[in-house]
């Protein structure tokens, strides 16, 4: 569905986001784990793109533990009415 696409593709930039800045900082996974206070199969996960497995907050989660700050925006879609509350 269209709002099932729409949550891969927020968790898809979260996560990109997410492993440039593990590159970044050149973490094995040892080290991750420990940075991100999660076991290691769900590091394996992470590394591995397995955003179905993942939620959004856990992903959130994890760049607060990176120390990175997430800025959500909402927009309404392109052509569509203002909401009008009465």
């Amino acid at each position: 569905t269209a709002a099932e696409a729409s949550v891969l593709k927020i968790k898809a930039k979260i996560l990109s986001a997410l492993l440039e800045k593990i590159k970044r900082q050149r973490l094995t996974q040892t080290q991750l784990a420990r940075v991100l206070d999660d076991y290691q199969p769900n590091i394996s996960i992470l590394l591995n793109g397995k955003i179905s497995k993942v939620s959004i907050e856990k992903l959130l989660y994890y760049a607060h533990r990176l120390r990175m700050h997430a800025d959500i925006r909402m927009k309404p879609e392109a052509g569509s009415r203002k909401v009008r509350v009465a």
